[in-house]
Order: C-alpha cells, then sequence, then structure tokens
C-alpha cells in the first residue's frame, strides 16, 4: 500500500514533465531536482528524449501532389455549401396551401400510410396540391428569368464596352482623364459581372480565376512588348485595329 501511494506523485510529476518538455525550453527548477532525485522519472525522460532523437532521424515525405488539390476541392465544396444555404436563406417565404396540410395529415393518419412508412418513403401515391407544384414553378421560372435578365445585360454592356473603345481608338480620340477613368470604371462593372456569374456557375471557381487572371496577364504582356518593339508610333495601324474592335463589339450585341 505505501509503495502504490509512493507512486502517486511520481505519475502527476510525469504529466507535468511530459507537458514541459512538449513546450520546449529549459524544465522548471522544482521538475528538473525532482527528475535529478526519482529514478523512475529520470528514466521516464531519458527514454522521451532517446524517441525524440529517434524520430528526428527520420526522413522527411513529401505530401502527395494531389494532397493539394483535394484540399482545395474540399474548401470549395464547403464554400458552394455555404453560398446555397445562404441564397436558400435569402428566399422570400412563401406560404404552403392550406390543401397540403390536410393531405399530409391524412397521409400520415391513414390506416395505409403510417408514419413510419411514411417517413421510410412509402406513401398512398397521390402527388401534391396542383397549387403548390404552380407556386414552385412560377418561383423557379421567374428567379430563372431574373438571372438570365442580369446576365444578358451585363453581356450587353461588356459587348458595348468592345465597341465603344474601339471606336474612340479608330477615331484616335484623347478625352480628359477623369472621363476615361469614369467610362472604364463603368465598364468594368459589366466585365466583373459577367465572369463573375460564370466563375461562380461552374464546377470549381479557382481554377477558373487562376486562368482568367493567367490571360490577362498574357494580354497585357503582349500589348507592351508590342508597343515596346514598335520602331515609331503607327496612328493608320492602331485606327484601322480600332476599327477590327468595334466591328467585333457590334457583332458581339447583335448575337
Amino acid at each position: 500500500m505505501s509503495g502504490r501511494a509512493a507512486q502517486r506523485p511520481c505519475e502527476a510529476r510525469l504529466a507535468q514533465l511530459a507537458d514541459a518538455l512538449e513546450q520546449g525550453g529549459a524544465l522548471p527548477q522544482e521538475l528538473h531536482q525532482h527528475a535529478l532525485s526519482c529514478a523512475g522519472c529520470r528514466a521516464a525522460v531519458a527514454a522521451w528524449s532517446k524517441q525524440a532523437r529517434a524520430l528526428r532521424t527520420l526522413p522527411r515525405l513529401a505530401a502527395p501532389r494531389e494532397l493539394d488539390g483535394l484540399v482545395v476541392a474540399a474548401l470549395h465544396a464547403g464554400a458552394r455549401q455555404e453560398r446555397a444555404v445562404r441564397e436558400l436563406a435569402a428566399l422570400p417565404q412563401v406560404a404552403a396551401p392550406r390543401e397540403l396540410d390536410a393531405r399530409i395529415e391524412a397521409m400520415l393518419a391513414g390506416p395505409h400510410t403510417t408514419s413510419a412508412r411514411f417517413a421510410a418513403g412509402e406513401n398512398d401515391g397521390r402527388l401534391a396540391p396542383d397549387e403548390l407544384r404552380e407556386l414552385v414553378d412560377r418561383d423557379l421560372a421567374s428567379e430563372g428569368r431574373a438571372r438570365r435578365a442580369a446576365r444578358r445585360n451585363a453581356l450587353a454592356g461588356a459587348a458595348l464596352s468592345v465597341l465603344a473603345l474601339g471606336a474612340a481608338i479608330a477615331v484616335a480620340a484623347r478625352p480628359a482623364t477623369w472621363i476615361g477613368v469614369a467610362v472604364v470604371a463603368a465598364f468594368a462593372v459589366f466585365h466583373g459581372h459577367a465572369h463573375g456569374s460564370e466563375l461562380l456557375a461552374g464546377p470549381s471557381a479557382i481554377p477558373a480565376a487562376a486562368g482568367f487572371l493567367l490571360a490577362t496577364a498574357a494580354l497585357h504582356a503582349i500589348g507592351l512588348a508590342g508597343s515596346a518593339v514598335a520602331a515609331r508610333p503607327a496612328p493608320r495601324l492602331a485606327r484601322a485595329l480600332g476599327a477590327a474592335i468595334a466591328l467585333a463589339g457590334a457583332l458581339l450585341l447583335a448575337t
């Protein structure tokens, strides 16, 4: 009995020693003195130190290449779920038709459709009320029309920006700086809306956004390289290219 009582304080000391070693740094003076005087604790510390040295000698293994993609996919899937929950929470509340409550109560109380069978997916074959179906179809149709209209307006604004900027190049327009900044900022809203809606509608927005950024950087680099290589300005060529850009914008608007 006395031997067990003598071992109990060391069990608490071992836990304190393990916490102190895990945190790193020097041991507190009290624990250090106890480890020197207690053979059991001293042996435990020596064993832990040996294990730590053995672990440090192990080779470091690189994470598999597909780990990054799996992590990004998991995070993106979680973001899509959160976005879906927010979208559902933002939908207007529509009261269910009164006939629906009566039918559900009848299905749950009927002799052939008990609560257990209904919970398991079994019913008597009766369909939802036509009024409910009409409400759902009308809400889905109105939401789809609103989304299509917003997308159509954004694409039209982007096409109009191509037409306007191409025409400005073709006529060699020289507007004031603040006017140019305001026009470009206004057109940027349409481009951002169009690209943003495409990214959100796609299966994975991160690779699409990375490709979009790389393509934009490449276009800027090509333009800067072309202006640096050109020996002298070519206003006629610039106007011709501006007219071609304006024509492309007009075709986008027409389609």
